[in-house]
């Protein structure tokens, strides 16, 4: 139990740094103190959907964050999933999703 949290703790702070490395001013992330996600908050002129297709291209994925309303959706939410791949893996995943967010937004 503790190898597995003691992985899961590194592949978080990764995670957590390769956001800050990456991603484009305007987003904002959650710290969380356990699990095996982070939450991001897009910048503004960004939408998850729209983000999710050109991330594909980058060879990178993650779940919209709209999936998880019944109603009304925000979509500028994705949930990112840091437990199941190497910290190296997470650094180049959020290096290609900041690529995809950056090329979004220069139009």
């Amino acid at each position: 139990m503790l190898e597995i949290r003691k992985a899961y703790g590194e592949r978080c702070l990764t995670m957590l740094a390769s956001l800050e490395k990456y991603l484009p001013a305007g987003s904002k992330w959650t710290r969380p103190d356990g699990g095996l996600f982070v939450w991001a908050q897009l910048p503004p002129g960004l939408r998850d959907e729209t983000l999710l297709a050109e991330a594909l291209k980058e060879k990178v994925a993650f779940v919209p964050g709209s999936a998880f309303y019944a109603n009304e959706a925000p979509h500028d939410f994705v949930r990112l999933n840091y437990s199941n791949r190497p910290p190296e893996l997470i650094d180049e995943g959020m290096r290609r999703l900041g690529r995809a967010m950056h090329h979004l937004l220069k139009g």
